[in-house]
């Protein structure tokens, strides 16, 4: 017997994996593994940040979790234990707003380079500079105390071609 039309039977075996496949793409994402946030982590961030506003909280490793949020119109994150020690806070800076000593660090260090990205690091240990250069293809990473001396220069294609290595 011919048909006209393909039997409904065919309809359905394309059809309901088709509805499986789409259903499953909205549910996963809910099932995901959500931040579990500690009071302590809670309450040690309010201590710290009581006027921050837009708070998100995500976890940067197993013990240690990190709230991105504003604060005086200022992008910011910082770390905390688990157990709610604060570990360290960084805020987004434009080149502009970078001190003297560490532009005049970034010019020495990288001649050459502009700024693409920059942040103020503050944690117990003291205050550092993270920024990020570029020239041409090549992009760098600079660490600068905040007197403008050179802790730390890595070469991002370097470290991505070296990250490629470990996982062969």
């Amino acid at each position: 017997m011919k048909y006209l039309f393909k039997p409904i039977h065919m309809k359905k075996s394309f059809f309901i994996p088709c509805l499986l496949a789409a259903s499953l793409i909205f549910v996963l994402p809910s099932m995901a593994q959500k931040t579990v946030v500690t009071d302590a982590a809670k309450k040690a961030f309010k201590a710290k940040y009581p006027t921050a506003i837009n708070v998100k909280w995500g976890s940067e490793s197993a013990s240690e979790l990190e709230a991105e949020f504003k604060l005086k119109d200022k992008d910011m994150s910082a770390n905390f234990s688990l157990e709610g020690k604060w570990i360290e806070t960084e805020s987004v800076l434009t080149a502009k707003e970078l001190p003297e000593a560490v532009t005049a660090g970034i010019k020495q260090s990288a001649p050459g380079f502009s700024v693409k990205d920059a942040a103020k690091v503050e944690s117990p240990t003291g205050v550092k500079y993270e920024v990020a250069v570029k020239k041409g293809k090549t992009n760098l990473e600079l660490v600068l105390s905040p007197d403008g001396l050179l802790i730390k220069k890595v070469d991002l294609k370097e470290e991505k071609e070296k990250g490629k290595e470990k996982e062969k």
